[in-house]
């Protein structure tokens, strides 16, 4: 227990989540733990896996957990919770607080980890399921479980506590509470004493008025340009690393590349795939419709015939990398950044299970399926929209001629199609790197993942229109050759 702002919830990170407070520019110096692969983490509010049901969630953790009994109705029955969930398969977000909280302690549990770190687990709990959480925790404790607990609660805590003590200025002070006369949770009259005792000693330890605070810091120009360079490079440091974690990950946890893989493809690619479509369809009737229309001299069907099949060609990389980045990246982004902001990433951390491998591999190639996928759906839409005009301008041939410069160019303008192929793939790769890399990015809050989604698009617009220049410069350069 301790004051807001004691560092309650920064020793769990430094435990749990150490990569997120180097980031923010501490040294973090600590013990090593003979028993580290028995800790296990249950965050606020239980920061359940919201990309699989409720029996999902314990059945990940079994998978990537050295426990030997892999019966998920077992650990939902020994936290009090229905079986039959197994085959029901019910979605986390229909779970109340305390079914939550106690789902995630029995994820916990099955993965084979018996020294259970909670943080603040009777947020959102009445009285009743504050209760019945005690009388689990307890019960697990009497199996030889251990719990350590940060909370704010006096009530859960004199219910629970074997012993209490208080986290200020860095260091940790033993309460003096009555101890516990049998095994089990506190009757009445021995919890009342026992919340009593740990009111008194918090209310004598803490000053009055005294404020969490934290220092300012002053500006540091070093940190920020090195900051703004680690943002940067997060994209170059997935785009290296996403690829080569797959072919492991998918040899060695199929069913979770899988699930993650098709979960982003969802959002990335069957759910907007109409609107893309449409979208393209109608891009391809308008710019040859201006294109028609200004031929001048030479007629609507000369005109096209003399562009054929360049304009398809030449917009379908940029168009289909603005649209993807605009829709699909931003979902996966909303989703990724989403898992990291309510601590899902570190609750995977805490099961020993790498958010790289788990999510980064799946996500990152998923996007990249997904954009190649929309690049042809963005070309069949736009030829559709081009060959509808021909069709009203009466001009025969009209799929031979929009389609010639794709499969059968003229020696000058074969260069063309070696660009669009290879800023697709190009665009892909990066999009697809930098919406991983924003997504990862720390959360303070919902608006920094609102923040994070923002800075992917303008950074991918800024990254296709520096390539879209770049390849215009090597077209010209092998033409004047």
């Amino acid at each position: 227990m301790g004051p807001s702002g004691s560092g309650k919830t920064t020793l769990l990170k430094a435990l749990f989540d150490r990569e997120s407070l180097e980031a923010e520019g501490f040294e973090i110096s600590c013990a090593h733990f003979a028993a580290g692969s028995e800790l296990a983490l249950v965050p606020q509010r239980g920061a359940l896996f919201d990309h699989v049901d409720a029996a999902g969630n314990i059945e990940l953790a079994m998978r990537h957990g050295v426990t030997v009994d892999r019966d998920a109705g077992r650990w939902l029955q020994a936290v009090e919770l229905d079986p039959d969930w197994v085959f029901q398969r019910r979605p986390v977000n229909r779970l109340s607080g305390g079914q939550a909280q106690r789902l995630a302690v029995a994820r916990a549990l099955a993965s084979g980890r018996r020294i259970l770190f909670l943080d603040e687990p009777t947020v959102g709990l009445d009285p009743s399921r504050v209760r019945g959480l005690a009388t689990q925790l307890r019960t697990l404790c009497d199996q030889g479980a251990v719990v350590v607990v940060i909370t704010h609660d006096t009530q859960f805590a004199a219910e629970l506590a074997d012993r209490v003590f208080m986290l200020q200025h860095g260091i940790l002070q033993p309460l003096d509470v009555p101890r516990r006369q049998q095994p089990g949770c506190r009757g009445t009259h021995e919890m009342a004493g026992a919340r009593y005792a740990i009111e008194s000693a918090l209310f004598g330890a803490i000053p009055p008025n005294e404020g969490p605070g934290r220092p300012t810091s002053p500006f540091d120009p070093v940190k920020l340009a090195r900051r703004m360079l680690r943002t940067a490079l997060d994209p170059f440091a997935v785009l290296l690393r996403a690829p080569l974690e797959i072919p492991g990950y998918v040899l060695s946890h199929p069913r979770d590349f899988v699930h993650v893989s098709g979960y982003a493809l969802r959002q990335s690619l069957f759910r907007p795939l109409p609107f893309y479509f449409v979208v393209s369809l109608l891009l391809g009737f308008t710019v040859l419709y201006v294109l028609a229309s200004f031929g001048g001299e030479f007629g609507p069907g000369q005109a096209i015939a003399i562009v054929r099949g360049l304009p398809l060609i030449a917009l379908t990389p940029p168009l289909t990398a603005f649209l993807f980045v605009a829709a699909s990246s931003n979902s996966v982004n909303a989703w990724l950044g989403g898992m990291k902001l309510t601590g899902q990433t570190g609750a995977l951390e805490a099961l020993g299970i790498s958010r790289r491998a788990y999510l980064w591999g799946p996500a990152w190639a998923a996007l990249v399926i997904a954009f190649l996928a929309v690049a042809f759906v963005f070309a069949l839409g736009f030829l559709s929209g081009s060959v509808l005009l021909c069709a009203l301008y009466d001009i025969p041939d009209a799929l031979a001629i929009m389609t010639g410069d794709l499969f059968d160019p003229p020696p000058e303008r074969a260069v063309y199609r070696i660009r669009a192929f290879a800023l697709v793939v190009i665009y892909a790769c990066g999009c697809a790197s930098d919406t991983i890399a924003r997504a990862d990015e720390p959360k303070d809050g919902a608006d920094a993942v609102t923040r994070a989604m923002t800075r992917s698009v303008v950074y991918c617009t800024l990254f296709v229109v520096a390539w879209e220049l770049v390849s215009l410069a090597f077209v010209r350069l092998w033409e004047s050759a």
